[in-house]
């Protein structure tokens, strides 16, 4: 429905279906991200207008996809394709609320061991600086760590 009117059409083949939603290149040379639950499309499409409103294109080196368009009535962001490094996927996140608020301390430590142990030693601290970066300038506090959201040059 979605491409129907916005003049584009879909042209990969779906990936594997997630709880989210699914991710979908388009004939425009962008991706389209349909959400199958409405509080994760208003936490990424929020996440997308914050740093919008503030003009960013990256964060530490990596970039930033840029939101191009939104359908709340269907649940779908479209938004720029981006090269490596890049920083995305803004569904599991916290608006506004630091994790330690949100997490028991405990879990919190399992949780930044693991997020760690996914990254090169070399990677860590920028993999930190992005995550503090967006929290402390714009509220957006990832709790989806791992190189597919955060990757680096190969």
């Amino acid at each position: 429905m979605y491409c129907l009117h916005h003049d584009t059409h879909i042209v990969d083949r779906p990936d594997e279906p997630s709880n989210d939603g699914s991710v979908h290149a388009t004939s425009r040379l962008t991706i389209v991200k349909a959400f199958n639950r409405t509080e994760t499309f208003d936490k990424e499409s929020e996440a997308y207008r914050r740093l919008a409103r503030y003009f960013v294109r990256q964060i530490q080196g990596h970039m930033v996809p840029q939101l191009l368009r939104l359908d709340a009535l269907l649940g779908v962001i479209e938004i720029s394709v981006v090269k490596r490094p890049y920083v995305l996927d803004f569904g599991k996140i916290q608006l506004d609320r630091r994790l330690d608020e949100v997490w028991p301390a405990e879990v919190l430590d399992e949780r930044w061991a693991y997020w760690e142990s996914l990254f090169e030693p070399e990677q860590w601290p920028v993999v930190l600086a992005i995550w503090n970066e967006l929290g402390n300038r714009f509220g957006i506090w990832l709790e989806d760590i791992h190189p597919g959201n955060i990757a680096f040059d190969t």
